[in-house]
């Protein structure tokens, strides 16, 4: 019986130190959302939108988790380039360039952007929209923000995606993407979105969510805008020279006689 006791006082101490714990978080939680409020509303950003957009909002574990385990960062980049660029992607991507062709002439026309480029950036970035993203763009960024973790990036983008979605381009429950708040078919972050986007069915809305060519003409329309330069290829093979430091800027302005003659496939 007084093992019974014990136990059953242990199991309520728990239980309320687990429920003060979580009560602290979903304080704090309000409370790092509320400081974001000042710099919203300079921006531009209504209460009312404010207020819908941090609805519910709590920390999500899986964001801060991914953004400490970033796999460009932690694999052999042999390992990451295989699984990005598969054989099946390969081939759907084929595909990709047929079914979509005269979209891809016009783009090729209007933009003067490789369709090839495009369809890759589009297969890399969501294997053709099949994986854009599940999270709530706003929420992730709040949690990079209000967690630590990637906070000063997150910060500049808060402001833009709130305004994305005060716009109207997409409902607040479809505005999902990665864990960082990369957006849509090609995972354009908030501040690029702003900038690059395109209307390409002219609807009134740069929907790179669900509207295909709104996605592809804004890939199109950012690598434009970025000088892009037709014909160019995206790569060279490079011989590094002997006693080569990466961490000294002047060791890293290599100039055209220590390149290889042989050049990466576009």
């Amino acid at each position: 019986l007084r093992n019974t006791k014990s136990l059953i006082l242990l199991a309520g101490f728990l239980a309320f130190s687990l429920g003060t714990v979580l009560g602290a978080i979903e304080a704090y939680s309000a409370k790092c959302v509320e400081s974001l409020w000042p710099s919203a509303k300079r921006a531009g950003v209504t209460r009312a939108t404010f207020d819908r957009a941090f609805q519910g909002f709590k920390l999500d574990p899986e964001v801060v988790e991914a953004a400490r385990y970033q796999p460009e960062y932690v694999k052999p980049i042999g390992e990451y380039v295989d699984r990005a660029v598969s054989a099946k992607r390969l081939e759907v991507g084929q595909q990709k360039l047929v079914e979509y062709g005269a979209l891809l002439d016009a783009l090729e026309a209007r933009y003067g952007v490789d369709r090839h480029i495009i369809v890759a950036i589009w297969g890399v970035e969501s294997n053709y929209g099949e994986q854009p993203g599940d999270k709530n763009v706003i929420h992730s960024l709040a949690t990079l923000i209000c967690s630590g973790t990637k906070s000063k990036y997150a910060r500049s983008q808060i402001n833009s995606a709130l305004k994305i979605m005060q716009r109207g381009d997409v409902p607040f429950e479809a505005m999902n993407g990665s864990w960082a708040g990369a957006m849509g078919h090609t995972q354009f972050i908030p501040t690029t979105y702003t900038a690059y986007a395109a209307d390409y069915d002219g609807d009134g809305k740069r929907d790179i969510w669900t509207n295909i060519p709104d996605a592809l003409a804004s890939t199109a329309s950012y690598l434009k805008v970025s000088k892009w330069q037709p014909g160019a290829t995206w790569g060279y093979e490079v011989k590094l020279p002997k006693g080569f430091n990466p961490k000294d800027r002047k060791s890293t302005r290599l100039n055209s006689s220590h390149m290889s003659e042989s050049r990466m496939p576009s």
